[in-house]
């Protein structure tokens, strides 16, 4: 099912403010929201909360990997990648 949430509960699932969500949506980094009646008040726009959850999950895997390459920088060697026998 899915489940529309408000910018409060935006701004509580991302810690961002209003004014971040709105910058990050016009910058093309940040779900769309849903406005029903075409309104320009954010106070009554929609996301999708699996979007927000999304984004969020993409936040944490860019911040992983920019952590993984740091560290392979610092040591000077490359992490191995999984390589599947060939037979």
């Amino acid at each position: 099912m899915m489940k529309l949430i408000n910018i409060e509960e935006v701004m509580s699932v991302t810690n961002l403010s209003i004014e971040s969500v709105i910058d990050y949506i016009y910058e093309g980094h940040f779900p769309i929201p849903i406005s029903f009646d075409n309104t320009k008040n954010v106070y009554l726009y929609s996301w999708v909360e699996s979007e927000i959850h999304g984004w969020v999950a993409s936040v944490i895997a860019e911040r992983n990997l920019y952590l993984e390459n740091e560290r392979t920088e610092q040591k000077g060697f490359e992490i191995p990648k999984y390589q599947k026998d060939v037979e």
